[in-house]
């Protein structure tokens, strides 16, 4: 009874810690790899920017996924601004051909 308890819980504190250390080796890893991606990302940044100082410090602390979102969102806005200016440059133009013809006209 005691001593078979006994071994049993020496077994399972054996196995555990064998699981720990299992567990501490994968976390060491995972975190260099993150810490690898992490540099990855600042590379990739770094470059990006390289030319661009103020817009540099706006994306300095975000993951490369992250600037790219927010830098295709800012590409979507000033596209967006682009075609409404160039709506409104079109109304101008056709203003300006209409006012051209009826000077013509009289």
């Amino acid at each position: 009874g005691g001593r078979a308890a006994h071994e049993s819980c020496q077994s399972s504190i054996q196995k555990n810690e064998e699981f720990i250390l299992q567990l501490r080796q994968e976390n060491k890893f995972l975190h260099k790899q993150l810490a690898e991606a992490k540099a990855g990302d600042e590379e990739i940044l770094r470059r990006a920017f390289q030319d661009r100082g103020s817009e540099k410090h706006a994306f300095r602390d975000m993951s490369a996924r992250d600037a790219m979102e927010k830098l295709d969102w800012m590409v979507l806005s000033k596209k967006k601004r682009l075609n409404a200016m160039k709506h409104t440059t079109q109304a101008y133009q056709q203003r300006l051909d209409e006012l051209k013809m009826g000077r013509n006209l009289s």
